[in-house]
């Protein structure tokens, strides 16, 4: 059984193209089931984030890789799937893989904490659908345990470590020169509630909140000291802003020129500043052609991110050196995954074994205290499995080489 990880990034594949491999929330699990159709995959997870789409998959050989991502393709409605753009790891490289993307280590933004949620969350819909097994069950708690790690030793999580709070960081440096902007928070999911948080923190100005479900919003306003406005007036929010970010989970936009027009029309303040952190995309591109209208995408953040990661380059080093080690020592045990059942059979006979011989020396001496019999359960314990531990090792080494002579 091999381990491989096929997919695309906001280093592989343009904003326009993550947005067609984005896969809805309410489609999450059926896509997968689909993948899960392809001759020769017995496991599978689908990780899909703003920047990224990933199958993570137990197969029974790497040449699967091609078949899984037209799959993907042809479920999602991808016409004409993109050759490029694509990377595919297998084995110990695609644990390593999967452990940094974990340590949030191949983020746009070193050192953000969303990716871990996001990877726990797919984990979760894989597991809850039985679309896991004794590999990617093994290889995925492993992971989340390296990311503890790499999280509690090392300090890559510390400053802006969120697409959400570096936008922040772009409208402190672009906008508050000025008199303290209105910010519009468009969309009270994780990012909308980051983004409003960190304005709020900062001071930097007055929050309107705007999203669909009303309940989401009015929580968010009251914890931020903002104003909630329904959605149906979203084009009034637009009016009293003078910067918004926009953290929709919609598939079409909910910013269009006419919408924007018309507030540079009715407003004195005539700069706009549009920050996008949604994919698919939440504004559409066309805005950015208006005369006073600043638009960010996702992507254009990537320089702020940059700067980041370059103050954050020696912690990315030790998290770097964590995650090799556990990937190692993930890869060893899934190479010997395969003898589990030997070495269980072999444990348990060993064991009644002990047990019985045990039973013949308690019978015999029945003057022994609970605390002596103890003892002597605790040290026949021992004795078992320290007389075990150079076979199993020699097992587990003997099956390791004959693996890799067959391959």
């Amino acid at each position: 059984m091999k381990f491989i990880i096929t997919g695309a990034n906001d280093r592989t594949l343009a904003l326009p193209d993550r947005e067609a491999l984005s896969i809805p929330q309410d489609r999450h699990q059926s896509v997968l089931k689909d993948l899960l159709l392809v001759s020769g995959v017995k496991e599978g997870v689908l990780l899909s984030t703003c920047n990224r789409t990933e199958i993570h998959a137990a197969v029974e050989n790497e040449d699967i890789a091609e078949a899984l991502r037209l799959k993907l393709c042809d479920s999602l409605g991808i016409i004409e799937p993109k050759s490029q753009g694509w990377y595919t790891y297998t084995d110990e490289d695609a644990i390593r893989h999967l452990f940094r993307v974990a340590s949030s280590l191949d983020s746009m933004v070193l050192g953000e904490a969303q990716i871990l949620g996001q990877l726990k969350e797919a984990y979760k819909v894989a597991f809850a659908a039985e679309c896991t097994g004794n590999v990617l069950n093994q290889l995925y708690h492993r992971a989340f345990s390296a990311a503890k790690c790499v999280r509690s030793l090392t300090g890559i999580g510390v400053g802006s470590t969120s697409l959400s709070s570096i936008a922040i960081d772009l409208i402190e440096t672009s906008v508050c020169f000025r008199t303290p902007p209105t910010l519009l928070v468009i969309g009270a999911g994780e990012m909308g509630v980051r983004a409003a948080e960190t304005y709020f923190e900062r001071r930097l100005g007055n929050i309107i909140i705007v999203n669909r479900t009303a309940e989401k919003a009015d929580a968010l306003a009251n914890a931020c000291q903002a104003t909630s406005l329904p959605w149906e007036k979203l084009d009034q929010a637009i009016l009293l802003s003078d910067v918004i970010v926009v953290c929709t989970g919609s598939l079409e936009p909910v910013l269009h020129p006419g919408l924007i027009e018309s507030r540079m029309q009715h407003v004195e303040r005539k700069a706009l500043t549009i920050i996008d952190l949604s994919v698919p995309r939440g504004v559409d591109p066309e805005v950015a052609s208006l005369s006073g209208v600043t638009l960010h995408s996702v992507d254009d953040l990537r320089f702020i991110a940059e700067k980041n990661r370059a103050t954050r380059a020696k912690e990315a080093t030790q998290a770097e050196n964590i995650v090799t080690c556990e990937a190692t020592r993930a890869a060893e045990a899934l190479t010997a995954l395969p003898l589990s059942p030997v070495i269980e059979d072999l444990t348990k006979k060993c064991e009644a074994i002990r047990l019985q011989e045990l039973s013949k020396v308690f019978r015999r001496l029945k003057g022994l205290s609970p605390e002596e019999r103890l003892l002597i359960e605790k040290c026949t314990s021992s004795l078992v499995s320290k007389i075990l531990h150079d076979p199993i090792a020699m097992l587990k080494e003997y099956y390791s080489k004959e693996k890799t002579l067959k391959s």
